[in-house]
């Protein structure tokens, strides 16, 4: 079985309520559903997944099936998932609830949630190796996936259980949904190391996730940019977890300030807090910053983890000189097979070959930590002057005390403020034209009640580009 699941006595799965799942019970559960599966023959499967433990074993019993899934988030509105189930027209669809199109599905007998069956399924030709599906646009219903291999979900679990150094004593809980690849990785690792996974949907907003947190005596949590600005305002450092090990950040990029601030707060409370750097196109992770030197090395994404390689190309040279900016690239068994666009495309070997250009730009230090700059995708030119927009939205973030977002095109661009005040839209105007030099005339600035985000926290920068 994957991730090589023990049927031991001790618990695998509790959910918010304290009800547990050994590794046995799982062990006998998945086998029902991959028997109620079938195995005859490799398809195509969408997930409906929240972080609930039915989501777990449904990842797990369709992962051992050997049968390809889509992991999709359970309350993507109705429009996207008709565009999704129409492009690519899967066989299997297991869902929570019974809200299914009857006319081109038939309920099956399941043993966890909800399993329908298409009608009128045409066999298609899938990649044997092809093992998860994930959007690359979160919760946005994008038809380009990206096609991850067992191999690319084994290498990266033993790599973050590696060096996370996650045991069997370990208890994390999920703060981050399976659909995405981040809250998958915490999933896979601990489940490579024997360790619990407590389920919840409960937000950190709700009582009964502390209360969860503290009787659970949970070690490891995990969260994107947006987590820590959350955990900020609810002022982190005044609740008591006497069992939290590790504290985890990835998704996006911390400001300086609240990189500085976590990592005192993990220093005097006795637990690690670790940085990191990855895309879904590597299952995840790529990199990360060791606790030791966080406080040197403010802002940097750390060095590779363990098994993969990571060096900064300029106009296709690899480049060894501390300083010198160019694209990101990493290379690893992590890294995916590939894209798709269609069903066709499932069927398409290993593209990649390990290699992975990221398209972030970056320079290393003269100790071998990476620093992100940019991205290709998020420069535009006015006046001729090449910018990045990443740059330009971090500067603001660092100086400003309300959330900014960056984005534009050639000759104009756009700022938002997410606050009521009007004046500090203007204030942020003419921060910029102070400091990037740019034409007042060149530059848009506004309000916006709220940033849009998708569920993992990363800005939706293309439904601000329909404003």
């Amino acid at each position: 079985m994957f991730y090589n699941l023990n049927p031991t006595e001790a618990p695998v799965f509790i959910d918010e309520s304290g009800r547990s799942i050994s590794y046995k019970d799982a062990y006998e559960q998945i086998n029902c559903m991959v028997d109620a599966i079938g195995a005859d023959k490799k398809d195509l499967a969408f997930l409906y997944l929240d972080q609930s433990v039915s989501s777990a074993l449904a990842y797990l019993s369709f992962l051992n099936s050997g049968q390809a899934s889509l992991l999709i988030d359970s309350a993507q509105n109705d429009e996207l998932k008709t565009s999704l189930l129409e492009l690519y027209k899967p066989r299997w669809i297991w869902t929570l609830d019974e809200d299914i199109d009857r006319y081109q599905y038939a309920q099956r007998n399941c043993p966890i949630g909800y399993l329908y069956e298409r009608i009128d399924y045409v066999p298609s030709d899938i990649h044997s190796n092809v093992a998860i599906l994930l959007s690359t646009s979160g919760t946005t219903g994008s038809p380009k996936l990206i096609r991850l291999s067992f191999s690319n979900l084994e290498s990266n679990a033993q790599s973050i259980k590696q060096y996370m150094q996650i045991t069997d004593k370990d208890r994390a809980i999920t703060t981050l949904p399976f659909f995405y690849s981040f809250g998958l990785s915490v999933l896979n690792s601990h489940l490579a190391a024997g360790a619990r996974i407590i389920c919840t949907n409960d937000g950190l907003f709700d009582k009964r996730f502390w209360l969860t947190m503290h009787d659970q005596k949970i070690t490891f949590l995990a969260g994107v940019p947006f987590t820590f600005e959350m955990l900020e305002r609810i002022r982190f450092e005044r609740i008591k977890l006497p069992a939290l090990r590790l504290l985890v950040e990835a998704g996006g990029k911390l400001i300086p300030e609240r990189v500085r601030n976590f990592y005192e707060i993990a220093r005097k409370g006795g637990f690690v807090f670790l940085v990191m750097y990855g895309q879904s196109e590597a299952t995840a992770r790529i990199a990360y910053v060791p606790f030791e030197q966080l406080s040197k090395k403010t802002g940097s994404i750390g060095i590779c983890i363990p098994g993969g390689k990571l060096w900064i190309e300029s106009n296709g040279e690899k480049v060894s000189d501390p300083g010198v900016d160019g694209e990101l690239v990493y290379q690893g068994d992590n890294v995916m097979m590939g894209y798709a666009c269609s069903i066709e495309d499932l069927s398409k070997p290993d593209e990649m070959k390990g290699l992975l250009r990221t398209g972030d730009i970056a320079k290393m230090d003269e100790d071998g930590f990476f620093y992100i700059i940019g991205r290709n995708k998020r420069f535009i030119k006015i006046a001729g002057l090449r910018l990045n927009l990443d740059e330009i939205e971090s500067y603001l973030n660092n100086e400003t005390s309300h959330p900014s977002v960056v984005y534009g095109e050639d000759e104009i661009l756009k700022i938002l403020v997410e606050t009521e005040d009007e004046s500090l839209a203007n204030d942020a105007k003419e921060m910029i034209v102070s400091r990037f030099r740019l034409h007042p005339q060149r530059i848009q600035s506004g309000l916006v009640n709220k940033i849009p985000r998708n569920s993992s926290g990363k800005i939706q920068y293309t439904r601000l580009e329909k404003r």
